[in-house]
C-alpha cells in the first residue's frame, strides 16, 4: 500500500472529510501497529484489532481499504471481503469508480466490484483526477490514460503533470514543457521551463478543509519561459509578459502575488496589474514550515506592517517591530490567522488576519495557550491569565512564564524555580522545581528536576518515576515509547507508567526499531525493551545504520558491523555471520546515519 498510503496521507482531508463526518456511527482505532473499527454507540469492536495492519476511513460506498499480511484489499464494516487481498498496492477509488492497483511490479485499475478495467501492464498508474485522466508510466516514459483504458496521451514523454481540478495537463519533452488538454490535444509548443505551479484551493471550511489543487488562481497560471516568469490566462493568452519582473512568487487565494524587481518588492493581481507599489524592502507570506499564508508582511526602512488577504493593513497606520505567525483559530464561525506582534516601544500583543486586536499591544510578554483560546501575558511585571473573548484576567504571584501544555496548563517561574498553574490560575505545582517539561502525548505527566535529580510526576504530583535519575528522555520521532533514563553514566529504560524494563546497567545505549544496541563491561550486543538478549555481548565494537531500519523501502536484510578480537565482520539481526574480513572502507560506511 505504499502508493495508496502516501496518497491518503497527502489528500485524506480532500477525499474523506465529508465521509468521516457522515459515518459517525463507527470510528477507526489503532493499537500496537494494528487497526480496527468500533461502534461508537455500543462500543462493540466491529472489526477487531490484530488482523489488519492498516484500515482507511470508510468511503462514500461504505468500503474500507485494508492491508493484511502485506496485501491490500477492501472490506465492509462487518469484515466481509469485498475485494480480495491479492494486491501489492491499492489506492482509494476515484470519482469515476476506479482504483489504481499493483500486482507484482505492474499497475492497472479495478472497479468497485474488483473487476479489472485497465490491464496490469504499466510501471505506474496514479489516481484519476477531475480531468478524467490518470498519469501512467511505461518503460520509463510518461503519459495519461482515461477510465476506459485509452491512452489519451501516450507514454512517450520524459515527464507529465496535472493538478486536481484542471482539465489541462503538462507534458515534458527533453527539457521543455508544453500544455495539452484532457482530449490529448497539444495547446502550446514545448517552450516552458517548468510545469504550472499548483496551488491548494481553500474550501469554505477554512483551516479544516481543502478542495484540491489548481494551476489557475483567479484565472491566471504562472510559468517560466527562457528563465523569465510570466502569466497566462485560462485561454493561454499572455496577461503578464515574460520577464517584466525579476521574480513572481506564489499567488494567494485572492489572486495576489509578490513580485520582485531588483531589490524592491510589490504585489500584482492575476491580471498582471500592480496593486501594491514596488517600493518595499521585502514582502513575505510564510507561516509554519514554509506554508504560504493569505496575509502579507511588508517591510520598509526596518519597519513592518501586516496586510490582510485583501491588502488592508491589519495594524492600521501603526508600523511594527516584529510580526510572528502563531497559527489559526475559529472565531464566530470564521477561521482566522493569529500574529504575535511587537511595536517600537517593546510592547506585545496579538492581531487577527481580519484586522482585530485579539490581545492588546500593551504587554511586556505574550504567549497563546490552550489551542490559542487563552493567553498568558506579562504586564507591569505581573503575570495574568487571559481569556480574550471573555476579557477575563487572573493575576498570579509568579514573575515569568515559560511554556504551556496542550491542555492549557502553564509552566511559570518564580525566583529561578518553576511551578504549574491551570487556566483559572489554580496552582498545581508550587515553584519548587529546577525544570518542568510535559511528557509528549501524556500531557498530564511531567518530567521534573529537583535537587539536580530528574523524575516524572503527574499533574497531582503523584510520582510516576522517582526523582533519582540524571537524565530522562522525552518522546522523539523514531524513538522508543518508553523513557530512556541514565544514572551515574549508565542507561536503562522505564515505561510511561513507571515500570523499569531495562535497569541502568549499560554504558552505550542506541535504539532502532525494537533493538537497543548497548554495551556492558566493554562488550557490545543488543537487547529488546524487556532486556531480553537479541545479540550476545560478544563484540568489542558494534555499528549500525539507523536509516536501514526506517527507510529500507526495498526490504533488504539489515546488516550490523561488529568487531571481535581484531576481526571486522557483518552479522544479521539474528547474529548470523554474513561476511568476514570487512575492509576499513566497508567498516567506515556504518554508524553514519
Amino acid at each position: 500500500m505504499r502508493f495508496s498510503l502516501l496518497f491518503i496521507l497527502l489528500f485524506s482531508k480532500i477525499c474523506f472529510s465529508q465521509t468521516e463526518t457522515s459515518q459517525q456511527k463507527y470510528s477507526r482505532v489503532d493499537k500496537n501497529n494494528f487497526w480496527g473499527y468500533i461502534d461508537n454507540s455500543t462500543k462493540e469492536m466491529k472489526i477487531p484489532l490484530g488482523k489488519y495492519k492498516f484500515l482507511n476511513p470508510m468511503d462514500e460506498e461504505n468500503m474500507i481499504l485494508a492491508q493484511k499480511d502485506g496485501k491490500d484489499g477492501y472490506i465492509d464494516i462487518n469484515d466481509n471481503i469485498l475485494i480480495p487481498f491479492i494486491y501489492d498496492d491499492l489506492s482509494v477509488f476515484s470519482d469515476n469508480g476506479l482504483a489504481s492497483a499493483q500486482v507484482k511490479d505492474k499497475f492497472g485499475a479495478i472497479n468497485r466490484k474488483g473487476e479489472i478495467v485497465i490491464p496490469f501492464r504499466y510501471d505506474r498508474l496514479d489516481y484519476f483526477y477531475k480531468s478524467g485522466l490518470a498519469i501512467i508510466i511505461k518503460n520509463g516514459k510518461h503519459g495519461f490514460i482515461n477510465k476506459n483504458g485509452k491512452e489519451i496521451i501516450p507514454p512517450i514523454y520524459n515527464s507529465v503533470d496535472q493538478s486536481m481540478n484542471d482539465s489541462v495537463m503538462f507534458v515534458k519533452n527533453k527539457d521543455k514543457w508544453a500544455i495539452f488538454n484532457n482530449k490529448g490535444e497539444q495547446l502550446t509548443d514545448f517552450i516552458f521551463d517548468n510545469h504550472g505551479e499548483d496551488i491548494i484551493v481553500k474550501s469554505k471550511y477554512g483551516f479544516e478543509g481543502r478542495e484540491g489543487t489548481t494551476y489557475f488562481i483567479d484565472g491566471a497560471i504562472k510559468l517560466s519561459k527562457n528563465g523569465k516568469i510570466g502569466l497566462l490566462n485560462r485561454n493561454l493568452k499572455e496577461v503578464l509578459e515574460f520577464g517584466k519582473y525579476d521574480n513572481v512568487l506564489k499567488f494567494n487565494q485572492k489572486g495576489f502575488a509578490i513580485i520582485q524587481n531588483k531589490t524592491k518588492y510589490g504585489i500584482i493581481n492575476s491580471k498582471g496589474k500592480i496593486v501594491l507599489d514596488i517600493i518595499y524592502d521585502s514582502i513575505a507570506n510564510d507561516g509554519f514550515y514554509g506554508n504560504k499564508l493569505e496575509t502579507f508582511v511588508i517591510k520598509k526602512d526596518g519597519k513592518l506592517k501586516l496586510l490582510s488577504e485583501d491588502l488592508i493593513s491589519v495594524s492600521g497606520d501603526k508600523w511594527l517591530k516584529n510580526i510572528d505567525y502563531e497559527g489559526g483559530i475559529r472565531l464566530s464561525d470564521t477561521s482566522v490567522s493569529l500574529f504575535k506582534v511587537e511595536d517600537f516601544t517593546n510592547q506585545f500583543g496579538v492581531l487577527t488576519s481580519d484586522g482585530k486586536e485579539y490581545i492588546k499591544i500593551e504587554n511586556q510578554k505574550v504567549i497563546l495557550i490552550n489551542n490559542n483560546k487563552n493567553a498568558v501575558i506579562k504586564k507591569d511585571n505581573k503575570i495574568f491569565l487571559q481569556t480574550p473573548n471573555q476579557n477575563i484576567s487572573i493575576k498570579t504571584d509568579f514573575t515569568d512564564f515559560y511554556y504551556s501544555t496542550e491542555q492549557g496548563e502553564i509552566i511559570l517561574k518564580k525566583d529561578n524555580f518553576f511551578g504549574l498553574v491551570d487556566t483559572l490560575g489554580k496552582i498545581l505545582f508550587p515553584p519548587i522545581y529546577q525544570n518542568i517539561e510535559p511528557v509528549f502525548d501524556r500531557q498530564n505527566n511531567f518530567i521534573v528536576k529537583k535537587y539536580n535529580k530528574i523524575g516524572v510526576i503527574d499533574k497531582f504530583q503523584k510520582i510516576i518515576i522517582p526523582l533519582e535519575y540524571d537524565t530522562i528522555s522525552n518522546w522523539v520521532e523514531y524513538g522508543p515509547d518508553e523513557h530512556i533514563v541514565s544514572k551515574s553514566g549508565l542507561f536503562g529504560l522505564i515505561s510511561r507508567e513507571g515500570q523499569v524494563s531495562i535497569p541502568c546497567i549499560y554504558k552505550d545505549f542506541s535504539y532502532a526499531k525494537g533493538y537497543f544496541f548497548v554495551s556492558k563491561q566493554g562488550k557490545y550486543g543488543a537487547v529488546d525493551k524487556l532486556n531480553n538478549q537479541l545479540i550476545p555481548f560478544d563484540y568489542d565494537d558494534l555499528k549500525f545504520n539507523w536509516s536501514d531500519f526506517y527507510f529500507n523501502y526495498d526490504n533488504k536484510p539489515i546488516s550490523i558491523a561488529v568487531r571481535k578480537k581484531g576481526q571486522r565482520m557483518l552479522i544479521d539481526l539474528k547474529n548470523n555471520i554474513i561476511k568476514t574480513n570487512l575492509s576499513q572502507e566497508e567498516w567506515d560506511k556504518f554508524g553514519l546515519y
